[in-house]
């Protein structure tokens, strides 16, 4: 079963975007439907980085951390975040090494690469934009498939009803 690993900025994205609570109720309950069916799923350092707030996005959030939104890493995540750790540092200037792991990233990578093929990181992150560590360049060279929400959300077959 593919699981989507999403990552930070693609639900904060979602929420301050056209995907607003106001504006767009069914992509909010479709994503609860696939978290509960752990079609979609988060580590807990990204439901961390939700939950700091009291936004609307952090009441949502909080009311999923059993849901999928909020995975805790067993031995092989860790094993894996743990390289990517590594490599970061090795490859990036040190504050910039710092900031990606401060977050959620690398776990959102790490559990896609220890689920093999079946686990596909989901970002809004794109490799052109300079300055920090890049989601989409760690997955490549850890060889994990990522995509933004719009391809997540065609082929899961999310549709406005």
């Amino acid at each position: 079963m593919r699981v989507f690993w999403v990552d930070a900025n693609v639900y904060m994205q979602a929420a301050n975007g056209y995907y607003s609570f106001d504006l767009a109720p069914p992509f909010w309950k479709f994503v609860s439907e696939q978290l509960e069916k752990q079609t979609i799923r988060s580590p807990k350092m990204v439901f961390v980085e939700l939950t700091d707030g009291n936004d609307e996005l952090a009441h949502w959030a909080r009311q999923r951390g059993k849901m999928g939104l909020g995975v805790n890493a067993d031995k092989a995540v860790s094993e894996w975040y743990t390289q990517i750790a590594i490599h970061v540092f090795a490859e990036n200037p040190f504050e910039q090494a710092k900031e990606f792991c401060r977050g959620g990233d690398g776990w959102v990578i790490a559990h896609a690469k220890a689920m093999g093929n079946e686990g596909i990181v989901v970002t809004h992150e794109d490799q052109k934009k300079r300055g920090k560590v890049k989601v989409p360049t760690v997955c490549n060279t850890f060889g994990v498939k990522w995509i933004n929400l719009q391809t997540m959300l065609r082929e899961i077959g999310f549709r406005f009803k």
